[in-house]
């Protein structure tokens, strides 16, 4: 039989308990040592983020340079500041266009010009510094009127405005330009209102006798547009001593065919733009200076000089909308032809188009405003082939 040696129950439990103690160490050293393995894995992800953010903060730009210097961007909202005699309102425009979108457009025509300088001749590369200090020029007239128009002072900005868009510039230049420029007609012309310092439109007493047509006549403008600036709803609603706004015409125009459309001018201050349709291949319309003759008519009978069938106003296949402005040439190719005129259309879709046998047309709408801006012998239309001076 064999011999086995009794082994005491407290040293028995003294060895087990050695044994957890060894056991438990170990497994807190491993555990320990995965730990710290771990996080140095990941210490390389940490440490990017903080040289990413760093990184880019040292790129960032200050706001007066990415005002003139970034490209444009997703046009954002806007304010222009509606002036009426010293109060001043905040308005939100119709269409919202940045004027900083014009000095960004500037400055960026600025720097493709300069790109292209190196192989030009000497001539041309004189030329173009020329434009370029014009350009800079425009940029500078751009940001001055912002701040004018910031400061409610419309009449200021319309007239740096109007000096920038003189200059040579580029046509998405010229466009944003023209477009804050119509902004500010709707408050300065398109009101009964007169604001401080403008030279264009004023303010007048009626006299005993006096007629709408009469007081119209005498500032060269027509009398429909003295009736929707004062809200007079008939001619003889006119009472003497009441003071109504006056604006000093007239009205004149330029088309530019290669871009299809009608630039609006008071006097010499650009008003707004307007498509338009023009002579088809072969019946083009003539170029040249026009005046406007005194045969402004409502929806008049059209005879076709092809076929001689006469269209009246009532008539499905009717073609001039409704408003007619006959013009006579005066110089260019426009002396000596006659049976041309602006009018409307029944055919939206061929705005933009060579469509007509050599007349101008107009959307209804447009035509409607026209026809109450054009005065019979002092309204003149300029007819160009390009829009590039």
């Amino acid at each position: 039989m064999r011999n086995i040696r009794y082994t005491p129950r407290s040293r028995r439990r003294r060895k087990s308990n050695t044994t957890r103690f060894i056991t438990t160490i170990i497994i807190i050293a491993a555990a320990y040592f995965a730990v710290r393995w771990i996080w140095k894995e990941e210490e390389p992800k940490q440490d990017s983020k903080p040289q990413s953010i760093e990184a880019s903060s040292t790129t960032q730009e200050k706001p007066e340079t990415r005002e003139l210097e970034s490209k444009p961007q997703e046009p954002r909202s806007v304010t222009v500041i509606k002036t009426v005699s010293t109060e001043v309102v905040k308005e939100p425009l119709k269409q919202p266009t940045d004027i900083s979108v014009t000095t960004e457009a500037i400055a960026k025509a600025d720097s493709n010009q300069s790109t292209n300088l190196a192989p030009q001749p000497e001539a041309t590369v004189l030329d173009t510094q020329e434009k370029l200090e014009k350009n800079e020029a425009a940029k500078k007239l751009v940001v001055a009127a912002t701040r004018d128009i910031q400061d409610g002072k419309i009449i200021a900005a319309r007239t740096k405005l109007n000096e920038a868009l003189r200059m040579p510039l580029t046509n998405t230049q010229r466009d944003a330009i023209k477009e804050k420029l119509s902004d500010l007609s709707e408050i300065w012309l398109f009101s009964d209102k007169v604001l401080p310092g403008d030279n264009l439109c004023s303010y007048y007493k009626v006299k005993p006798g006096d007629l709408m047509s009469t007081i119209g006549k005498e500032y060269n403008v027509p009398w429909e547009l003295l009736l929707k600036l004062n809200d007079i709803l008939r001619p003889e609603n006119l009472r003497a001593g009441e003071r109504i706004k006056v604006v000093k015409g007239p009205f004149n125009a330029i088309i530019y065919k290669d871009t299809f459309t009608m630039d609006l001018y008071l006097q010499q201050t650009y008003v707004k733009s307007y498509k338009v349709g023009i002579g088809m291949v072969g019946k083009e319309t003539p170029t040249g200076t026009w005046v406007v003759k005194n045969d402004k008519l409502i929806s008049p009978n059209w005879t076709d000089q092809e076929t001689g069938k006469v269209f009246d106003a009532t008539d499905p296949d009717y073609p001039l909308g409704k408003r007619w402005i006959g013009i006579k040439g005066i110089s260019g190719d426009a002396v000596g032809k006659r049976g041309f005129a602006l009018h409307g259309t029944k055919d939206p879709e061929s705005i933009g188009t060579r469509c007509s046998r050599g007349c101008v047309r107009l959307l209804n709408k447009d035509i409607l405003e026209v026809y109450d801006l054009m005065v019979p012998f002092k309204s003149r239309i300029q007819i160009k082939d390009s829009s590039v001076e």
